[in-house]
């Protein structure tokens, strides 16, 4: 028979003892039950990160084996049972959250690791309440998803965000905003156009052919880029036209919270590298939350040595979540 593990989450523990895991709270086991669509991490509530139950789960088998009835003990702090099924009772949990643990699947960013994340309850209908808080653990939004990698043997991804007032553009940046002194940036509403939808397909079929995003069509840009809860805007970036609608080069998809925005997706003309319309449009976001009274950009993850992700170290101070706070990058260091 297999060993079971078990760390306690319901109760504090002090000094050498207390470990954490990325997202700040004391590390502790998932478990699959049936009809979850992976493992039932914990709870967290509003309040904070506030796991609230110790949990069991046999250290030699993958989640996918565990036993249909897991083994679960209350700790002192915790009555509650979970529920059977993904999807949460506000009336009789009005003060915490579900969070789920995917099981493990192929990284989108290293070939050659597996990946899993920790995932809010999608189902939960105050994702749109809790989702400027999540922005603050080190979450990020794709379509109605909201989560953070949460892998068992990396941790390459670190969120990271720009402190808006104290933001300067370096001399490159300097010199993209000048190359696209024609350019005008325009708030629209989170709703798709036919014009940005072939612009959209364009660009995906441009930078990711073969990968499974070029042939989506109206309804994936809905769901992945719109969602059904979330306060977003499209930021398009088009060229000066006297007297009308100049040609659409780039639209930044960007949610919208109280103290902050977040940068969920840019797709740009992928004829007009030259212009550098994905740091040009990072600049429109920062220039844009600056107006707005927002303190600060969010740029999902930075991953060191992958040159996808390289280019977010270039905008200064970057801040990144360590799993307990927000400190700034220093990159000489790395």
């Amino acid at each position: 028979m297999a060993a079971f593990g078990v760390r306690d989450v319901g109760e504090e523990r002090t000094g050498q003892d207390r470990r954490y895991n990325r997202l700040g709270a004391p590390e502790f086991f998932a478990f699959v039950a049936p009809g979850l669509p992976g493992a039932l991490f914990g709870r967290i509530k509003s309040s904070g990160l506030a796991p609230l139950y110790r949990t069991f789960i046999p250290r030699t088998q993958s989640s996918a084996r565990v036993a249909n009835k897991p083994r679960r003990v209350r700790t002192k702090h915790a009555s509650r049972r979970y529920a059977a099924a993904m999807g949460t009772d506000p009336g009789q949990h009005a003060d915490d959250f579900r969070l789920f643990q995917t099981t493990e699947h192929a990284c989108g960013y290293w070939p050659e690791r597996a990946a899993r994340d920790l995932v809010f309850d999608p189902r939960d209908p105050r994702m749109k309440q809790w989702y400027p808080l999540a922005l603050g653990w080190g979450f990020r939004r794709s379509g109605d998803i909201v989560y953070r990698p949460h892998c068992a043997h990396c941790r390459a991804c670190v969120a990271v965000r720009i402190p808006v007032e104290r933001f300067r553009p370096d001399r490159s940046q300097r010199r993209c905003l000048a190359r696209n002194a024609d350019v005008e940036m325009r708030v629209r509403p989170a709703e798709r156009t036919e014009e940005q939808l072939a612009l959209y397909r364009r660009y995906l079929t441009s930078r990711h052919p073969g990968g499974g995003m070029d042939g989506h069509g109206a309804t994936e840009f809905d769901q992945f880029l719109v969602g059904s809860w979330s306060e977003g805007r499209f930021i398009e970036l088009r060229e000066h036209a006297d007297g009308g609608s100049g040609q659409l080069l780039a639209v930044a998809v960007t949610d919208v919270v109280d103290s902050a925005i977040s940068a969920v997706y840019t797709f740009y003309d992928p004829d007009l590298a030259d212009r550098g319309l994905g740091t040009l449009a990072i600049l429109n976001q920062i220039e844009w939350a600056r107006s707005t009274g927002r303190s600060h950009v969010y740029l999902g993850y930075w991953i060191g040595g992958h040159q996808k992700m390289d280019y977010k170290r270039r905008f200064h101070p970057l801040e990144g979540f360590d799993g307990r706070e927000w400190r700034e990058l220093d990159f000489a260091a790395r």
